[in-house]
């Protein structure tokens, strides 16, 4: 389909010979991503310092409060870095399959 050939008719984009809705391709923007992952790995520092708190004693494993809470930082950083990284990655094939011709 030829993106020459668009208008927007009533907040749609159509082809205008054949009339089709155009869905634009667009993946998920930089801001969504860093959104994403910042609610994720926000929920990974609560796992990550209840872990501490309540399995490592298991294991006989004592740190001080200060020291667990510092891990957790490096752990959920580390995180935060991988998480938006592989979705721009995944975002980035996501957008290149759409732009390669059937």
């Amino acid at each position: 389909m030829d993106y020459t050939e668009t208008k927007k008719i009533g907040g749609i984009f159509r082809n205008e010979v054949t009339g089709g809705v155009l869905m634009p391709r667009k993946g998920q923007s930089k801001k969504m991503s860093f959104i994403e992952s910042s609610f994720s790995v926000a929920a990974g520092y609560v796992i990550t310092v209840c872990i501490q708190y309540w399995i490592y004693p298991l294991f006989g494993i004592s740190i001080p409060v200060s020291d667990a809470l510092l891990i957790s930082v490096i752990i959920v950083l580390a995180a935060f870095i991988k998480n938006f990284s592989i979705r721009r990655l995944f975002n980035f094939i996501h957008i290149k399959g759409e732009e390669e011709p059937n």
